[in-house]
């Protein structure tokens, strides 16, 4: 942080109660990293925070979640979320080679929703990225509803 640009505020608190008194379309980036534990916060995966996400970017910013997690797989919920809001959307999957691992680099996923494909296309580009899909459809989660186990590495 000591090498950022001199005015960072740092926050301390739940993210999406903080990024809800922000401005709007104050952000060319929000980046989600909340989910490498076994304790997926699941309310920064809902209908109403990738809104609230959206409505706090600028209209050509990108949503990027990090959503490495070696007991749930997560892009089938972001590809729920994108398929509601219209967002189109990349996946991006790192698979360490063996000088990674001698340098303890793991693996590493990545989302990046906005909401037009065009944000997206150098992206798609890049090694190891694509165009987000998935064959493997579950229920929309929202405030209201999320369902961890459906999303569990068995």
């Amino acid at each position: 942080m000591r090498d950022c640009a001199p005015n960072i505020d740092i926050v301390i608190g739940d993210a999406r109660l903080h990024l809800a008194t922000g401005a709007d379309g104050e952000f060319d980036l929000i980046v989600v990293d909340a989910f490498s534990s076994d304790a997926v916060p699941a309310h920064l995966l809902t209908r109403e925070a990738v809104a609230l996400y959206f409505r706090k970017l600028r209209p050509d910013g990108v949503l990027a979640f990090h959503i490495s997690n070696r007991y749930m797989d997560l892009a089938p919920v972001i590809a729920a979320l994108a398929r509601d809001a219209n967002l189109a959307g990349a996946l991006g999957e790192r698979t360490p080679d063996n000088d990674d691992l001698a340098m303890l680099r793991d693996a590493s996923r990545w989302i990046a929703l906005a909401k037009d494909a065009s944000l997206l296309s150098d992206l798609v580009k890049v090694d190891g990225w694509q165009s987000l899909s998935t064959t493997r459809e579950t229920r929309l989660w929202t405030d209201d509803y999320s369902d961890v186990l459906s999303v569990i590495k068995w």
